[in-house]
This record gives structure tokens, sequence and C-alpha cells, in this order.
């Protein structure tokens, strides 16, 4: 299989340079793709007994919060803090949200020390609730919770959308209906606004998914649409929701929804198809519609649990329970491009059962996934994944454009880029990240590089629609 996917990487990449020389167009071959690599910590346990619902939140790189049913202690809602270092989590003592046995809890920061969660609470028939914590000097506090819905709910989704605004997301039992519930934040207290119907149908897995202060997408799975995957853009403003059409993403049955943002317009779902695969689609918003691209599979058996982290506009990271594969807990990076979505080998981070996978991300190549564990008496456990991509390793130019020239190399202290005509002048670090931008007044542009640490540095010239790239040693 291996072989097959090497000799498709290869074809492409003739096709590429072909076409580049074709049209007398610089052309940068970058194999970062098969050169990334996926590593995973130790898995850590947040529960010492039975767990479920888990899902998480970043406080911080280094800190994060996780909120679960606690099925040791009669089902209650708990949140943790977790200190994360080197990949490894240390948690420190438990405390109780909900006195009660709840369900389907999610969580949002809304800033650095305010938190919301939403919940089934059971002991109320089932009725949804909300709840405001507060972090403070290292204690937990939280308000009294709020009823945002009489009827039992499920199938909740949380996310906030700025410092002022919130919107909740969930199936109303009573009628089955898709249900939108927008809330706003008014001197520190919570107020919520009117409901609005998105599906009236019975939906499940409806998930919601930020991708600016105002605007929204939604998915779910429509009972009245055999099942279909559908989503819906939307906006927000003064509590107001407007809703675009329904799009079909999947006609066959949908479960085991998952959503991540890429940037402000684009997104990638995964989803399990047919109840047979593991499937994936990138969306874009386009006016107040979307528009998709072709569907990619990356696992060929049925998942559950299913989690997409993005990481940057080009990496994110897809994790599931292969049902196919003693439902080992399982991840695979997800590189995204205009042309689609390639996947690397699949990473195995427990070899057992690793179900509700939820994921959070910590830094641009840094997440963290909480999990149920069959390995471990079905305990609330996290592992933490890195990906580690080298910019530089395997990177040929093949050069049609004007010359750019950059001196000295290896340099100490300041470098010099030499070129007519050039528009921009980018600095990259070894993580991919522009470090410093320069517009030259001519064609010699000094730069210092004195406030950099040694290493790896890319010089990426732009002239015109053209771009040069040079690697230079700082030392």
């Amino acid at each position: 299989m291996k072989e097959y996917r090497n000799y498709f990487f290869a074809l492409v990449m003739f096709m590429q340079i072909y076409g580049a020389i074709a049209q007398n167009e610089p052309f940068l071959k970058d194999k970062s793709i098969l050169e990334t690599e996926l590593n995973f910590g130790n898995v850590n346990h947040f529960s010492a007994g039975q767990a479920a619902f888990m899902c998480v939140e970043t406080l911080s790189e280094n800190e994060i919060i996780v909120a679960y049913r606690d099925w040791e202690n009669q089902g209650y809602g708990t949140v943790v803090v977790g200190s994360v270092s080197y990949l490894e989590t240390a948690y420190g003592e438990p405390v109780v949200f909900a006195s009660a046995n709840i369900y389907l809890p999610k969580i949002k920061m809304v800033n650095d020390s305010v938190f919301l969660i939403v919940y089934r609470d059971m002991d109320l028939d089932g009725k949804g609730m909300l709840v405001k914590g507060e972090l403070n000097n290292g204690n937990i506090q939280f308000e009294a919770p709020i009823i945002f819905s009489n009827s039992m709910i499920s199938t909740s989704s949380l996310i906030v959308m700025n410092d002022t605004t919130f919107l909740i997301a969930y199936k109303d039992n009573s009628n089955g209906f898709g249900t939108l519930l927008p809330g706003k934040f008014v001197n520190g207290s919570v107020s919520l606004g009117e409901l609005q119907i998105f599906n009236a149908a019975t939906s499940f897995e409806n998930v919601l998914c930020r991708m600016t202060d105002t605007t929204f997408v939604i998915t779910y799975r429509d009972a009245g649409n055999g099942e279909s995957g559908t989503i819906k853009t939307g906006t927000i403003q003064n509590e107001q929701i407007t809703l675009s059409e329904p799009v079909i993403f999947s006609s066959s049955a949908t479960t085991e929804i998952a959503l991540a943002a890429i940037n402000s317009t684009d997104f990638v779902i995964t989803y399990l198809s047919g109840g047979a695969m593991g499937e994936s689609i990138m969306g874009k918003l386009a006016g107040n519609s979307v528009v998709f691209t072709n569907s990619w599979t990356y696992c060929g058996s049925a998942v559950s649990g299913n989690s997409v982290v993005s990481l940057s506009d080009s990496i994110a990271v897809v994790s599931y329970a292969d049902l196919g594969n003693n439902n080992y807990g399982t991840s695979k990076i997800m590189h995204i491009s205009n042309d689609g979505l390639i996947y690397g080998d699949a990473v195995i981070y427990i070899e057992g059962g690793a179900f509700t996978t939820q994921g959070s991300v910590l830094s641009d190549s840094t997440f963290v996934l909480v999990f149920r564990n069959e390995r471990n008496n079905f305990s609330g456990s996290s592992v933490c994944g890195k990906v580690t991509l080298d910019p530089t390793t395997g990177i040929e130019f093949f050069d049609q454009s004007p010359a750019v020239m950059v001196y000295p190399n290896p340099a100490t202290e300041f470098i010099t880029v030499e070129g007519d005509g050039i528009n921009n002048i980018e600095v990259l670090n070894m993580n991919g990240q522009v470090v410093k931008t320069i517009r030259p007044s001519g064609n010699k542009t000094d730069i210092d590089l004195t406030h950099f640490g040694k290493g790896v540095y890319l010089i990426k010239a732009t002239i015109d629609s053209n771009t040069i790239i040079r690697k230079v040693l700082l030392e």
C-alpha cells in the first residue's frame, strides 16, 4: 500500500513540476508531507474510576480543563485542571459543577479565566442546563446553574462567538427539532435570548463551529431527509440569528460528525459514512452558502468517537477509535491544500478502546485528546500529540525566474537579499512560521537577524506573482 502511495505522490509532483516549467513559473517542490511526523506522549488519567462524556478546552499552551460525568460519584458533573509539560499532563483535584446525574457536558472558554458548561440534568428530567465557572488563583468557583430548556435535550453543542455572545445548539426531545439558543454576557452575568429552530425535523449530531466573531456553521444528521449529513451557515448580531438554506455534504446515513475551522472561511468535516468508513470533506463559506470539494476516506473501517483539530491552515489531525482494529485509539495527520486532503499514516496512541474522543489545540504543533479508556476500567484519560514538520527537508527549487541572492550564508548577524523587482521578503523559522516581514525599497535589502536563535531559516522573496525561497544558516 505504501508503494502505491509513494507512486501517487511522485506522479503528482511530476505533473506539478511539468506544469510550472511549461508556464515559465518558479516551482517550489515541498516534500514536507512525506517528512511530517506525529508523536504522542504517555497516557495520563484524570479520573481514577469510570468516566464518560468527557470534553476538553485549552487554557494556555501548558494548561487544560476537562469536564466529564464522574461515573464513580453518582454521575456528577465534574471538572479538573491539567498542567501540560513535554507531552505529559498532571491533573489537580476534581471539582463538582453539578451535584446531579448529568449527561453530555460541553465546555467552552469565554476568556482566560471564565468558562461555560452546558449539560443534560437527568435529576431534572433531562432538562438543558447552563453553568458559568471561573478560575481564580487555582480555585474553581461556579454560579448557580440556569435552565435553558425545560424539555429533555440531547446532542448539544456550545460555541463562544466573542466576549459578549455565545450560542447553544441542541435537539429538543419534545419534538426532535434542531434548536439554537443565543446568549450574551451583561456585566458579568449570563442572559439568554430567543429560541430559533434550525431544522424542523429530528436532528442528531448537532455540531457548532465558530468561523468569525459573527459567523458560524452548524452540521447535523437530518432524520427528516434520510439521515443525511447536512450543514447551514449562520450569522449572529445582537442575538439575532440569520441562517442559510441547508446543504447536504453526505447523502448516506451520517454519524460521528466532527468539525474544525481551518481559517475564517474554510473548514473540514470528518464523519462516519453509512456506518462503513471514516470520511472527510472540505468546505468553504461562499456568501450565505457553502461549497464543498470531493470527500476523502481516512479510515477504511467504521470509526467511533471522531474528533478533528486544526493546527494551521495546512495541518489538521483526525482522531478516532478504529473499530476495524480492536477499537484502538488512532490518529492521522491531515495535509490541507486547495486541491484537497492527503492523509499521513495511522498512528496508534493507545492499544485499546478509546471512546468518545475529544480534542483541543495547545499550540500550532501540539494538541491534547481526552477519551474513555477501555484498558483502564473505562477511566477518563488523556494523551498529548505533537506534529513535527521540518520545512527545510526535501525542498528543491526549479528556478525559471529572475535571480535572487542571499548572502553571507552561513550568517552570524545580518544577511543581504539582492534581486530586481522584489516586492516582499519574509523570514520563516523551522516551524514554518513567519518571524519577520520586510518591504524592500531597492534592489538590496539588509536584514538584521541578531535577535533570532541559531539554526536554519527560509528567506521567501516575492516578485510579482512569483515566489523564490532560499535557505540560510544562522550561526
